[in-house]
Parts: C-alpha cells; sequence; structure tokens
C-alpha cells in the first residue's frame, strides 16, 4: 500500500487552495481514460464535530443534537451515496465517480474523513479544498481519482456579502486536458439573493475562460455546481451546453425540490467541444432521483438534525464523458 499521507501544495489564485493527496495505492497514473463520470452533489450544510465557530446553529456541539456520533454516521451516508451515485451511473459496486465535486463541505477535515470510509476500489487518490474566506461556513471539494494538474481559485467582492470562491482544476482524460469550474453562487435569500451578485459571478466564470485563451489555451471546460437558478435565468452561459437538455430520459424534474416545485438549479455546462464528435464527448447526463436520495414521497431525502435521518436536500447529477 502507497502512502497514505496528506501534503499541502500552493495553488494559484486569488485564495490559496488546499491540495490534499491520499493514496490507496500507486497512483502515478496523471490521464483518466475510458467512461469518465463526474458527479456534482449539493450535501446540505456538511459540517464535522469540531467547534470553530461558523457553525450552524443548528450544528452547535453545545446544543447537544449534534455530537461526533452523528457526524460519524452522517459521514457513512455521504460515503454510501457517492457509492450509490457510482452504482446508479453505470459504474457497478464499491465504485463512485471518477471526480466526485461536493458543495457545501465545512473544511478539508470533512474530506479526509469522508476518504478514510470509502473503500480502496474508490480510487481517490486526491483532494482539493478551497479555504474559505470571511463568512464563509462552507465550500466546495473535490476528490479525484487522478491529480489535478493545476488548481486555483477566483472569487469577487461581494459588497460586504460572503460568496464561496470558485474552483478551477485542470485535468487530463486520455492526452485531452480541460479545465473543471466547481461552482457554488449565492442564494436568492438574504442580502444580495435578487440575482445581481449571480450576474458578477456568472461574469467571473466567463472572465476566466476568456483569460485562459488569451494566455493561448482554449481548453474544453466543464463548469458544475449549485448555481440557485434555473436555466432561463443565465446570461451568457445559456448559450452553453447544458446537461438538462440533453435527451437521455435520466433528467428527471429537477434536482432540488421546493415548496413542493421541483427546480433545475444545480448543473453541469460544458464547452462544444465536449459534443463535436471527437472524443472525450458527453454521451450521457442524469439526476440520480432513486433510493437512497429519494423519501417516501419521492422527494430529496433531505438531512434532519433531529432524527439523523436523511441525506441530503439535493440530488447529486453526473456526467458521462466517452
Amino acid at each position: 500500500m502507497a502512502n497514505r499521507g496528506f501534503f499541502i501544495a500552493a495553488a494559484k489564485g486569488i485564495a490559496a487552495a488546499l491540495l490534499c493527496s491520499c493514496s490507496f495505492f500507486d497512483s502515478s497514473s496523471s490521464a483518466l481514460s475510458g467512461d469518465i463520470r463526474i458527479l456534482s452533489w449539493n450535501t446540505q450544510t456538511f459540517f464535522d464535530a469540531t467547534a470553530d465557530g461558523g457553525e450552524f446553529d443548528e450544528f452547535s456541539l453545545s446544543r447537544g443534537q449534534w455530537n461526533v456520533e452523528r457526524y460519524r454516521e452522517r459521514l457513512d451516508r455521504l460515503a454510501e451515496g457517492l457509492l450509490s451515485a457510482g452504482l446508479a451511473s453505470g459504474m457497478g459496486s464499491n465504485r463512485s465517480p471518477d471526480i466526485a465535486v461536493l458543495q457545501e463541505i465545512e473544511n478539508e477535515r470533512v474530506l479526509k474523513d469522508l476518504w478514510n470510509r470509502l473503500p480502496p476500489s474508490c480510487g481517490y487518490a486526491h483532494v482539493v479544498f478551497v479555504p474559505l474566506g470571511p463568512g464563509c461556513s462552507f465550500g466546495t471539494g473535490i476528490l479525484s481519482r487522478v491529480a489535478p494538474r493545476s488548481v486555483r481559485s477566483h472569487a469577487i467582492d461581494g459588497d460586504g456579502v460572503s460568496l464561496r470562491p470558485m474552483v478551477e482544476a485542470q485535468f487530463v482524460i486520455g492526452s485531452q486536458p480541460f479545465v473543471l469550474y466547481a461552482c457554488h453562487w449565492k442564494s436568492k435569500t438574504g442580502s444580495g439573493g435578487d440575482g445581481e451578485l449571480r450576474k458578477r459571478q456568472e461574469s467571473l466564470v466567463l472572465t476566466r475562460i476568456a483569460e485562459l485563451e488569451k494566455e493561448g489555451e482554449k481548453l474544453p471546460v466543464i463548469i458544475c455546481g449549485d448555481f440557485n437558478q434555473t436555466l432561463d435565468e443565465f446570461g451568457p452561459m445559456s448559450a452553453l451546453d447544458n446537461g438538462w437538455t440533453l435527451d437521455t430520459g435520466k433528467a428527471g424534474g429537477g434536482s432540488y425540490c421546493y415548496q413542493g416545485v421541483w427546480e433545475r438549479i444545480d448543473h453541469f455546462f460544458y464547452s462544444d467541444h465536449f459534443s463535436d464528435g471527437i472524443s472525450p464527448d458527453v454521451v450521457a447526463f442524469r439526476v440520480i432521483n432513486e433510493k437512497p436520495f429519494i423519501n417516501e414521497e419521492g422527494k430529496p431525502f433531505r438531512y434532519e438534525i433531529f432524527s439523523g435521518r436523511g441525506y441530503s436536500d439535493h440530488l447529486p447529477l453526473v456526467l458521462t464523458l466517452r
């Protein structure tokens, strides 16, 4: 068994990114091959069992409802969720998507603890997490079977509103490098929820893509995450291909259900490089709207701290490339 320790490497960007690598085996390969599955899932306020000061009130250890045992149970359920998503997307048993993008993760400690609960067959050798800025309770993490070529983070000034940074990671499929942008945009609640900040977050994505092209790197891009808006609320990004528009029979009504109404606010956007008939191309997209992710009513089985039951108020999405 190879080194199971973590190392920290600095990454370029507005905020330094934490790049942790932990190997179950010799993971010298730097490229993905075959059918590649990428998951994006908002895990719903996933805090650890350490009092760091940024937790929501209901996750305060002093209140007594949230504790180490509940945290460990929830970690096991998150690991189960990744394996279930892998099985539902055609990877077979005891396998999870090749790259997992997880929103609402409190810190890198959660990702390390999750990694320790996954079987070696998942093959996650690398973990990426961007340290949070002031006022942010959680961020976005990435688990990957192969090392990213580079990791950067980018953020905008929220005019007093705390905004989560966007993670930019470059990976390779076969011999083709591509850029993955992992996003979690401002919600529609609270200050700044009217859409103006989300417009600026959209501009950030497009500006970064344009900057790479100026640097001579017109690379294929995938933009995924929880955007807190439906496809018709986007600006220029709506011209990109989007997983929800694929007629694969697996899209379903949405990934989030608000007051009984399904919404498609979690997305996979991708450039036309992935639909030009030249490998790799997007061949499937689906929302995993089956048990254990849904309850008896067919709605997302959200986590409830008072009962310790449930998974998340969002359903996971999986994009498949071949």
